[in-house]
């Protein structure tokens, strides 16, 4: 990463490796892909229950681990994702027409459906991750946030008719086949993550300001994204902070904090989650990388002001330090 601010207040943002290390596999290939329907069948006196207008199928990837590197001990499976560059998830019936669009979220009485303990019969208990739709999945395989590689998804029910999955990457297509004849599934326990519903609006304004971020690279330290998505507070904080910088000097941040960089050349980004903290204030998780490289994330503080969610921080955490763009912008330090 070309020209990232270094210095002292930077440093807390840096990726610091205390301590022991080990090697490990980093990233991945994909190898093969495949579906398969399931019949979801709860037991046990349980509140939550899989909605039963729904065919459920479970989508299964092969992969093999590509490059082993020195990290830190804590370091999760597969930091670097997927090698390949996933272009696109697509499903089709018989006739070859797609059928993704009929994946859809599910309609949960208390949240959105996140984990299910499932268990086939002869087998160990395992739990998966319910994904609502093809684009989920894509962005879970490319990042290798889940590790399981087993996606639970679903559709209307008796509306299907699938035939194939396919896999398309920069410089491959690897296809499946899926087996419409249903394996049962004991469902034992069904996890839901209401805050993430809850969280849907704030999620949406910052991959919308981010968008437009990376889509109009502005080449000057204060980007103008700050008008258009920040609350009046931060704004205020800013105007007020600038205008005490003598003339020729740099402001109280040197760098522009919405891509933690002095160089947007190449810059995209991921949301990794989003969680609400109070009925009016949210969090959003934003990891920025360059030429696919991560160099750091970031945690975007959105608050509800007069019905609309706007922007009112940015901040990193290192070894238990948090530092706050705003508080700097107010305290100076």
């Amino acid at each position: 990463m070309k020209n990232i601010f270094i210095g002292a207040a930077l440093a807390l943002s840096a990726v610091l490796l205390t301590g022991c290390s080990k090697k490990q596999y980093v990233d991945y290939r994909i190898n093969d892909v495949s579906m398969q329907k399931v019949l979801l069948n709860s037991v046990g006196d349980r509140k939550k229950v899989m909605p039963s207008n729904r065919d459920y199928y479970l989508m299964q990837v092969g992969v093999t681990p590509v490059h082993k590197k020195s990290v830190g001990m804590s370091v999760r499976p597969y930091p670097e994702g997927c090698v390949d560059r996933i272009s696109d998830i697509t499903v089709e019936s018989a006739d070859h027409k797609a059928q993704s669009a009929q994946f859809l979220s599910l309609d949960m009485p208390d949240g959105t459906c996140k984990n299910v303990m499932m268990e086939e019969e002869g087998a160990s208990p395992k739990l998966i991750g319910y994904y609502n739709d093809l684009t989920d999945v894509k962005n879970a395989l490319q990042s290798g946030d889940d590790t399981r590689f087993i996606y639970l998804l679903s559709v209307p029910q008796g509306k299907a008719g699938l035939q194939s999955v396919t896999i398309k990457t920069a410089d491959r297509t690897i296809s499946g086949t899926v087996k419409n004849q249903p394996v049962t599934q004991k469902v034992t326990d069904v996890q839901t993550d209401i805050t993430s519903k809850l969280a849907s609006e704030p999620r949406a304004l910052v991959d919308k300001a981010y968008k437009d971020i990376c889509a109009n690279p502005r080449h000057q330290l204060y980007s103008d994204a700050t008008e258009k998505f920040c609350t009046p507070q931060f704004k205020t904080a800013l105007k007020k902070a600038l205008d005490a910088v003598p003339e020729g000097e740099l402001g109280p941040i040197e760098f522009d904090y919405w891509l933690w960089t002095q160089d947007d050349t190449g810059v995209s980004y991921r949301i990794k989650d989003a969680s609400m903290k109070s009925g009016e204030v949210a969090e959003v998780k934003v990891t920025l990388l360059q030429e696919n490289d991560e160099y750091n994330t970031v945690t975007v503080v959105v608050k509800n002001i007069g019905g609309n969610w706007l922007i009112d921080d940015f901040y990193t955490v290192n070894d238990g330090k948090k530092y706050s763009i705003k508080e700097v912008l107010v305290n100076g330090e």
